[in-house]
This record gives structure tokens, C-alpha cells and sequence, in this order.
């Protein structure tokens, strides 16, 4: 039996746009695909954010007369602040926001996610009657590394005892301390900071005390001035190796 021409024309054209329709929603469906795979590998090429190698935790400054005292609290976030030279500087300004002068200190970290206090003195005899109102410091980081391994974490210290000093200008804070390395630490930086209720800075001051192997000490921070004399709710003790 003969086909009609014109049904035969008809079934050619529909066969010619299943096929038509039937790659292009194949190219289409590639595309998407392709796409897809091409975002997934440019996202998964993207380096994972690591936050800034040292950062500032908090702050604060004491003034008492012709000199004042900036405390900085920083935090080593990566691998990248250990055994460099870390730099925290300041400028101390007053309400209308002049420099009054400018201090600095060098520190270096000894373990990732350490927290280092920065007592840093200021004198403010060179702008007499002076009042010191805020400071704003920023932290750096040198080029050089000292190229040793990472050091055991030492501990936080909790205050034991936090009493006003016999003259009443300041607090003597004390902590205990146990060297459980196997060598003298002899100059070991001790930073408290003293902080309020909320949690805020508000104070602190160092020393530098020895510690055999294996034996307990008694840590002492005198003359310790805090922001508007106020009595510390806390006081922690950041313990570093000798540099």
C-alpha cells in the first residue's frame, strides 16, 4: 500500500524535530552539566580563609600622672606568627584625638593560639598636664623566622589572690606556677592582665621570675594599675618561654 505524499512529508518533518529537539536538549543538558562541574572545581581551588596570622584580643590604658601604661592582649591564630617577631605598637591620643606619643614592644609566640599580654610603658612627661583618653595599637609581623619547632603549650594562669598593694596605688596579683619541662626556665615572661565583669581589659603589668625543673613557684605582679582604679573581677597570668 502506497503512502499519501503529504502524510509521508508530515512524518519526515515530525521525526527531523524529535531528533532536533532530542540533541539540543542534549547539547543543553551538557551545557548545564559542564557548568556545573567547571563552578564546583573553580570553588573547590579557592584557598580556605585563615584570619590574620596574630590579632589584637583586646585593650586598654592607665594613666597615673606623668606616665601610663597600654595593655594588649594578642592572640598568635597560625603557624605563621610562631618564632617571628611580633610587633605591637600605639599610639596614646587624647579626647580630641591628638598623638600624645607613640610606644612600642616586641614579642615572639611560641605556640599556635597562644595569647601574649603587652604591657607597654608610655611616658607622657614631654606633654605635661596631659589626659591620656584611648590608644590605638595594631600589631605586625616580621619577615623573619628563628626557624625553631613549635614549644609545648604553657598554661594560663588563674589569679589566686588579687589584693590592693601596702601604698594603695595598685594590686599585687599572684598566681602559682609548676615548670613541668625538663629545663630551667630562667626569664619567663609572665603578662597579667587584670579584666572587669564583662570581661573587658583593664589593667596589667610583667615579670620575669625562674623556674627550676619540676618545682612549684609563687608568681607576684606588684603595682599593678588598673582603669579607673577599679577593683579586677579576674586576673589571668600569660606564661611565655624565656626569649
Amino acid at each position: 500500500m502506497r503512502i499519501p505524499l503529504l502524510a509521508a512529508a508530515a512524518a519526515a518533518t515530525l521525526l527531523l524535530n524529535a531528533c532536533g529537539a532530542s540533541d539540543t536538549d542534549s547539547h543543553e543538558a551538557g551545557s548545564d552539566s559542564g557548568d556545573k562541574i567547571s563552578s564546583t572545581k573553580k570553588e573547590s581551588e579557592e584557598p580556605e580563609e585563615t584570619g590574620p596570622d596574630a590579632e589584637i584580643v583586646d585593650h586598654a590604658f592607665v594613666q597615673d600622672g606623668e606616665y601610663g601604661k597600654g595593655i594588649v592582649l594578642v592572640r598568635a591564630n597560625n603557624a605563621d606568627a610562631v618564632g617571628k617577631f611580633v610587633t605591637v605598637s600605639y599610639n596614646v591620643l587624647d579626647a580630641g584625638g591628638k598623638i600624645l606619643t607613640s610606644e612600642e614592644q616586641i614579642e615572639t609566640f611560641s605556640w599556635v593560639g597562644q595569647e601574649i599580654g603587652y604591657p607597654i610603658f608610655a611616658p607622657l612627661d614631654a606633654t605635661p598636664g596631659a589626659n591620656a583618653t584611648s590608644i590605638d595599637p595594631v600589631v605586625t609581623i616580621g619577615d623573619e623566622s628563628f626557624g625553631e619547632e613549635y614549644s609545648a603549650p604553657l598554661p594560663v594562669l588563674e589569679a589566686q589572690s588579687v589584693a590592693k598593694d601596702q601604698y594603695g596605688n595598685g594590686y599585687t596579683v599572684s598566681f602559682g606556677f609548676t615548670n613541668e619541662t625538663d629545663a630551667e626556665l630562667e626569664g619567663l615572661r609572665v603578662a597579667a592582665v587584670c579584666f572587669d565583669a564583662a570581661g573587658k581589659v583593664i589593667g596589667g603589668d610583667s615579670t620575669y621570675p625562674d623556674a627550676l625543673p619540676g618545682r612549684a613557684i609563687r608568681i607576684d605582679v606588684e603595682y599593678l594599675r588598673t582603669v579607673d582604679d577599679q577593683q579586677p573581677a579576674s586576673c589571668k597570668g600569660y606564661v611565655n618561654y624565656p626569649a
